[in-house]
């Protein structure tokens, strides 16, 4: 399907626009992102009892107090635990959809050899289908954006590039071979491999851009950047210019 919005025209604060003392994917940094005019990236997992919880690793152990796999804890005990020792906690992505308002959200499906891919995939869609403003899936599992093909047709969904295939030619190959094969709306390359992307056909959503260089190499390219840490203003003037 086409994109269902302009993928390029807008920046997207990755993990929200989180800083020293407000932390990633918290739904205060993704209230912030939308206030500022800005999309937002998040990441996604679903709990023990079938939530999708926006939270970046697999582990709760960098983030929070606890140990242990995100996806043994109930959404209830997940919402419970506080974020890089503050007063935040880990949202739900009904949350955050809401938190969002009319502003695009990018949201990466997160997978390991344990994930429920099919239940992941329906129950992210199913939240997805509430959102106010547009959204995009994406992953680096094209067999979960299989899945989402599958299910519907009406969301947009990325396939993202992991760089150490794309940093040889013969991993390039694979990767645009499994590209033709799935058919995604969009990619998702690492900013410091985009010219590999030069020629491709598809809209690009570039990560982590963290210096005006970067964001200046999306901009040449018509690359929606994925940034963190970037003063707003900065952002904000390259989308003017």
């Amino acid at each position: 399907m086409p994109l269902t919005f302009d993928l390029p025209a807008f920046a997207y604060a990755h993990r929200g626009l989180w800083s020293a003392d407000l932390p990633e994917n918290s739904l205060e940094a993704f209230k912030r992102a939308s206030e500022h005019g800005f999309g937002a990236e998040c990441d996604v997992h679903l709990s023990a009892d079938g939530v999708p919880m926006v939270f970046h690793d697999f582990t709760l152990e960098r983030m929070t107090d606890t140990q242990g796999a995100i996806t043994d804890a109930s959404a209830d005990e997940l919402h419970a635990l506080h974020l890089a020792g503050t007063g935040h906690t880990i949202p739900t992505l009904s949350d955050v959809l809401s938190a969002m308002g009319d502003q695009p959200l990018l949201v990466e499906l997160k997978a390991d050899e344990t994930t429920d891919l099919p239940g992941l995939a329906a129950a992210t869609l199913m939240s997805v289908a509430e959102a106010q403003g547009p959204v995009a899936i994406m992953s680096f599992s094209p067999s979960l954006i299989r899945i989402c093909k599958q299910i519907t047709s009406h969301i947009t969904l990325g396939l993202l590039a992991d760089p150490r295939r794309i940093e040889t030619p013969e991993g390039r190959v694979g990767f645009f071979g499994i590209v033709k094969d799935i058919q995604p709306d969009y990619l998702g390359p690492n900013v410091s491999q985009l010219t590999h992307f030069r020629d491709s056909n598809l809209p690009l959503a570039s990560w982590t851009v963290r210096d005006e260089t970067s964001l200046e190499g999306c901009r040449s390219l018509n690359a929606a950047p994925i940034f963190e840490n970037l003063p707003t203003d900065l952002v904000r003037a390259h989308f003017a210019s």
